[in-house]
């Protein structure tokens, strides 16, 4: 799908309540977590800004992932699908403001991006990419890898989403150039469907996603947060246990989960893929 088209889809999309949507932006738009808060530098040092362009003008944030190893980061598909065939795929970790060049942070280019076979584009099951990058990421107290999850994280776990999105409920969105977080809590997959399907009618999802809430309130992932990175105890012993698919416009609409793909439900494939590659 050509930049263009995604455009368009994203700003047609916007002109419906509560309609599905991917929930990423292509470049020319970087953003945060609607109702989150600005996390502290290096808080998150899993977490990877996706950038496209030319290095002789710059990159632009499109997408988000984390890091698996020095070697390969974990992202949504759709992001993967949105990158063109000419200019440069870049990964950037180390990453708080996307406008600044910080002394943490360090950029490398994609070498080889590996969708899963199942997944058919746009809003689908099976949405979730690996990336291997060119060489090493040197790891730092910045730049640190993140644990596959271990077992499934069960109903009412609170969860920590970090990513750059919008920040206001709103069809045009409000960014932040710094890295946000947001505590939610995972509603289980039965009312993630019902709840889904009773405003938009029959979703396109399965039993290899999680859903967020809260669903009495207004707060989910938005644009930009796309591949981000859904954590349990991100305090302590950090699990990737989601990647951000996709939810519904505007953001943050009032009991309307967010839509992540179930890391948990692909350890094996990631696995594989990487024992491969």
């Amino acid at each position: 799908m050509s930049l263009k088209v995604v455009i368009f889809v994203a700003l047609l999309a916007a002109t419906v309540n509560a309609k599905p949507y991917r929930g990423y932006v292509v470049p020319l738009f970087n953003g945060s977590t609607v109702a989150g808060h600005e996390s502290n530098p290096g808080q998150y040092p899993w977490q990877v800004s996706l950038q496209w362009g030319y290095s002789s003008s710059g990159y632009t944030h499109f997408c988000s992932g984390a890091i698996l190893s020095t070697q390969w980061i974990v992202t949504a598909g759709h992001c993967v699908l949105a990158v063109p065939a000419y200019g440069d795929f870049v990964v950037k970790t180390g990453k708080h403001n996307l406008r600044a060049v910080e002394s943490n942070e360090q950029t490398i280019q994609v070498a080889k991006s590996i969708i899963h076979d199942n997944y058919i584009g746009d809003i689908a099951p099976y949405d979730i990419a690996l990336l291997k990058l060119a060489k090493p990421l040197r790891l730092t107290s910045a730049v640190r890898t993140i644990n596959l999850p271990q077992s499934l994280v069960v109903r009412n776990t609170i969860v920590t989403l970090t990513g750059w999105a919008s920040t206001l409920k709103a069809i045009t969105p409000v960014l932040s150039d710094r890295l946000q977080v947001a505590e939610l809590p995972i509603v289980d997959y039965l009312t993630c469907k019902q709840t889904i399907d009773s405003i938009t009618g029959s979703s396109p999802i399965d039993s290899r996603i999680i859903c967020t809430g809260p669903l009495t309130d207004s707060l989910s992932a938005c644009s930009s947060d796309s591949g981000s990175p859904l954590v349990a105890n991100a305090t302590s012993i950090p699990e990737l246990v989601g990647i951000y698919a996709w939810g519904l416009i505007p953001c943050a609409t009032v009991a309307a989960p967010s839509v992540y793909t179930n890391v948990y439900s692909f350890v094996n494939w990631i696995n594989n893929i990487i024992a491969t590659n």
